[in-house]
């Protein structure tokens, strides 16, 4: 964590990440705690908005910084997933997959493991079915990317417009909101 140099009578400062420690005296069978020992509690606040941390925490510490190794690492992920999927295509028989397109990252990466995985089975990407739901919260952007990406996959496109559909239910249960008076919150 952190060390003083030796003789220095200087305070030194570090992070202690006390959630990873609960995390791993909870995992760890060999930890047991000592109910003889006497502890002394220290209450304190501390004002979590505005601290600086004094050394670097990695976001990602699982995903490689460096380009070639983590295009190896990603790669690897995508297929473990997709091989994972055409195990399960080939055991059911299945040779249609029908996914929900939003443009955003969680729906791509969705995507790009079916179309790996209908290519390992060496079906043809146009029995994957690409739906777009747009409505509402449907950006230009990211409407534009779903239906670049199901292009370029060469999945077959369907698109299905549910502002309709959601006014309809946002009128159904126009009486039900009422009644909760402000206790719902309406998000995009």
């Amino acid at each position: 964590m952190c060390e003083s140099e030796r003789f220095s009578e200087n305070m030194i400062v570090s992070e202690i990440d006390l959630e990873y420690l609960e995390a791993e005296r909870r995992r760890m069978t060999t930890y047991e705690a000592d109910s003889s020992v006497k502890y002394t509690r220290v209450v304190f606040s501390l004002n979590k908005e505005h601290a600086e941390l004094t050394r670097y925490i990695d976001p990602n510490p699982f995903v490689p910084a460096l380009g070639q190794e983590r295009d190896m690492r990603c790669n690897e992920i995508l297929t473990i997933q997709a091989m994972g999927l055409r195990k399960r295509l080939d055991h059911i028989g299945c040779k249609t997959a029908v996914i929900g397109i939003s443009g955003g990252l969680d729906s791509t990466l969705a995507f790009l493991v079916i179309a790996k995985a209908f290519d390992y089975l060496t079906f043809n990407r146009n029995g994957i079915i690409a739906v777009t739901m747009p409505g509402f919260g449907t950006t230009d952007r990211t409407y534009e990317n779903a239906v670049r990406l199901i292009k370029e996959i060469g999945a077959s496109f369907r698109e299905v417009n549910i502002s309709k559909a959601v006014k309809q239910h946002f009128a159904d249960i126009q009486g039900v909101c009422e009644t909760l008076s402000g206790a719902l919150i309406w998000q995009k």
